[in-house]
């Protein structure tokens, strides 16, 4: 799950200052994302929706939007960044999914998730969520709280609970939500929502009610291919658009 799981974010220096200064807090990370196809990445809408208004705001430009993809080595670990393509957002506003196109993915291998059947999630499984909890501050000994403070650590930490419940019942053969006994921060948005036993991903988390229950929108084969299939249309569309007005 580790090779398939990214941040995603703003780096906020060029390539070649960050290979000079590879502990340094060069890359802000807003949410997570994980990797569904050789060259396609899955997370919330309103991560998406985060990284644009940060760009916008702070004055960067898109070239500056990142996935940043953390590798485990025998002998350490590698960092890998990937620019930003194409973006898609799912048509209905209730669902709070996103893609992102990320061409240079394919050449990091495969990365994909597996995606697991929903009908068989059972009330009180044990699930677990994999991302970036409070961003890049859970990657520096103070938290943050020191200005410019170097990293000790790098990629992504691992919340663990059970499933609590099903929207809108468990039973009734249609899943529209889970409910999760998870506890979650920000950062964790777009994190992949797994069985630890099997590694199958049932779904993505994009909210929480800061207490006991964290919420995510449930994924499997037949739902991951229609966003695969829209989004695509999309870009579709709009390099069409884009050509026949040049």
């Amino acid at each position: 799950m580790h090779r398939s799981v990214c941040a995603l974010g703003v780096r906020l220096v060029d390539q070649e200052q960050h290979m000079r200064e590879p502990t340094a807090p060069h890359f802000q990370i807003i949410g997570t994302g994980f990797a569904v196809d050789h060259n396609l990445v899955l997370t919330n809408r309103h991560v998406l929706e985060a990284m644009r208004r940060h760009i916008e705001t702070n004055g960067y430009d898109h070239d500056d939007l990142m996935a940043q993809f953390i590798t485990p080595k025998v002998d350490g670990w590698s960092v890998h960044f990937c620019r930003i393509g194409g973006v898609g957002l799912c048509a209905t506003l209730d669902e709070d999914v996103g893609l992102i196109q990320l061409p240079g993915l394919s050449e990091l291998g495969s990365r994909a998730v597996k995606l697991g059947t929903l009908s068989k999630l059972k009330i009180g499984q044990a699930l677990g969520l994999l991302g970036y909890a409070d961003g890049e501050r859970l990657q520096q000994a103070n938290q943050g709280e020191v200005f410019n403070e170097e990293l000790y650590r790098f990629g992504p930490i691992l919340q663990q609970g059970y499933l609590s419940a099903v929207a809108p019942m468990h039973g009734c053969g249609v899943v529209n939500r889970l409910l999760l006994d998870i506890r979650t921060t920000g950062g964790l948005s777009g994190s992949p929502v797994f069985s630890p036993e099997t590694g199958e991903v049932f779904g993505v988390h994009f909210a929480s009610n800061k207490t006991t229950t964290a919420f995510a929108l449930p994924l499997d084969v037949q739902r991951v291919t229609t966003y695969r299939k829209y989004f695509y249309e999309s870009l579709a569309k709009w390099a069409s658009s884009a050509q026949t007005s040049s």
